[in-house]
């Protein structure tokens, strides 16, 4: 009887991005409006397993350390959050969005690598451009390289480390929109 029952896995651990210290956006819109897409997530990242990298070319998918939602959905709200809190705004949207609204610029966002060792380095690489509000003139086009230490070897200092990387991407961004303001 016992070995028809099969050995019972316990629960996966799951876990969010840190969006960075909260503030607060409340009362009338005001402050500039971004546009934040296409975005764009390497497909080997867009799954709820944590991917972390046993070597150059072998990827660990965890069964045992998931994403408690979509991995886009979070680097989404991690770099909006960001945007809004380095630029002064509550007028940050999803493009396309289901309202028409007019924005000032637009940034497209292709996530390319956002992986490392744990008790090593994560990588970020991302590809991103800042257009004018209605899509048509290109600003600003970068390629960015981050890269942040975990400090220890388990899956909460490697979120960290993601966390702090895509925090620092915010910045880049928000710099180089401030540039053309």
């Amino acid at each position: 009887l016992w070995g028809c029952l099969g050995e019972q896995k316990p629960p996966p651990d799951y876990y969010m991005l840190y969006p960075g210290p909260s503030t607060e956006f409340t009362g009338l819109e005001h402050g500039v409006a971004i546009g934040i897409g296409p975005f764009y997530l390497a497909p080997h990242l867009n799954r709820l397993q944590i991917v972390t990298r046993e070597s150059n070319t072998r990827l660990k998918m965890s069964e045992a350390h998931q994403w408690a939602a979509p991995l886009k959905d979070a680097i989404y709200n991690v770099i909006a959050v960001n945007l809004a809190a380095e630029l002064n705004t509550n007028r940050i949207y999803e493009v396309p969005s289901r309202q028409r609204r007019t924005l000032d610029y637009r940034v497209g966002i292709d996530i390319l690598q956002l992986a490392g060792e744990l008790g090593g380095e994560v990588r970020l690489v991302s590809r991103w451009i800042i257009t004018s509000g209605d899509g048509k003139r290109e600003l600003f086009s970068h390629i960015s390289r981050i890269v942040e230490t975990t400090g220890t070897a388990d899956y909460e200092a490697y979120i960290e480390a993601q966390s702090r990387a895509l925090i620092a991407l915010s910045k880049e961004i928000a710099d180089a929109i401030k540039a053309q303001m």
